[in-house]
């Protein structure tokens, strides 16, 4: 394999790679989410014309082709910190043309787009990789990325809309919604490694309204008239039609170990049943490996995964890549 060199995209080779380029991620989406391709590529449209209002110049967003002895095998667009990450930069797109795969121009482009976020002075890197593309995990993998976080998800088409169950849900109260957020909020920054405002937008984002807020439940957990945690989770997705999400699901240590938390999934599965959803997902830190082991049990499977690796130093020259940055006709 000869050298492989980043050139910045011209708008030529936007308007060349846009249309496929949608394409791709609405297809990823559809399976991801269950939704209708026609779906799927609309929302699709929408995320790249506000991440791209000018396309390749779009400040903030770093779009590159991908040349080999003179020949374009494929591209990469990474966003830098502040855009689609606050805290880090982000492979938004990354694609090797179908002819040239299998070549190791993937790692290749992996690696040119990594050394010149550090010549930037980018600490990290995130991305994500949806959770049928096994080929693409174990390459980010090998080039040192580790999984942050899962979105799982099951079907709800056998759970019953009712069960009996040794957990009841209670309405929460504002000052009990007060103390869980304040806890949540310091879980979220252990389980993902966030800055307390990166962490902050996370946990609000699906509950601008508190309590009030549209779709969404809060539940104080019960069991022999005991609170032992509590549960937050939505039953209106704004992208996804049929599904449910659960957000946040707290035992308290002292009554960790007797099956409650199982059993709150199972009543949070029953009442989105009931309400006519068809599927429920839930976020997991991945580092937990004892909540991973759980959401595999309950049937959970991955829909798709972030990972991060840190970009503290440089590649070793052998490894970096050429690159050049003057645009090309």
């Amino acid at each position: 394999m000869g050298a492989l060199t980043l050139l910045e995209m011209t708008t030529a080779e936007f308007a060349r790679r846009r249309a496929p380029m949608i394409h791709q991620h609405a297809e990823s989406l559809a399976v991801y989410s269950g939704v209708a391709l026609r779906q799927a590529v609309t929302r699709a449209e929408r995320e790249t014309a506000k991440s791209l209002p000018d396309g390749p110049t779009t400040p903030g967003h770093l779009l590159r082709t991908a040349w080999v002895d003179g020949t374009e095998v494929g591209w990469v667009w990474a966003s830098l910190p502040g855009h689609a990450a606050a805290e880090m930069a982000w492979i938004d797109e990354i694609m090797v043309d179908e002819k040239y795969r299998r070549r190791g121009y993937g790692r290749a482009i992996m690696e040119a787009i990594e050394s010149e976020l550090i010549d930037l002075g980018v600490p990290r890197l995130g991305l994500n990789v949806f959770g049928f593309n096994d080929v693409a995990r174990r390459m980010y993998e090998r080039l040192g990325f580790e999984v942050t976080r899962q979105q799982r998800a099951r079907s709800l088409d056998s759970v019953p809309g009712a069960l009996e169950s040794p957990v009841t849900l209670v309405p929460i109260t504002s000052a009990d919604f007060q103390r869980r957020m304040e806890s949540y909020l310091a879980a979220t920054m252990a389980d993902f490694g966030l800055s307390a405002q990166a962490a902050q937008e996370w946990i609000w984002r699906p509950l601008p309204h508190g309590l009030e807020t549209e779709g969404a439940v809060l539940r104080a957990v019960f069991a022999d008239d005991a609170e032992v945690g509590w549960v937050c989770y939505n039953v209106r997705h704004p992208d996804w039609p049929g599904y449910g999400w659960l957000y946040r699901l707290d035992i308290d240590p002292a009554y960790r170990s007797r099956g409650y938390g199982t059993a709150t999934i199972a009543v949070v599965a029953a009442d989105m049943a009931a309400r006519k959803l068809t599927r429920m997902g839930m976020t997991v830190p991945g580092r937990n490996a004892g909540a991973l082991r759980l959401a595999e049990r309950l049937g959970f499977t991955p829909t798709a995964q972030q990972m991060v690796k840190p970009l503290t130093s440089p590649l070793p020259r052998a490894h970096r890549g050429s690159r050049e940055f003057a645009e090309h006709g």
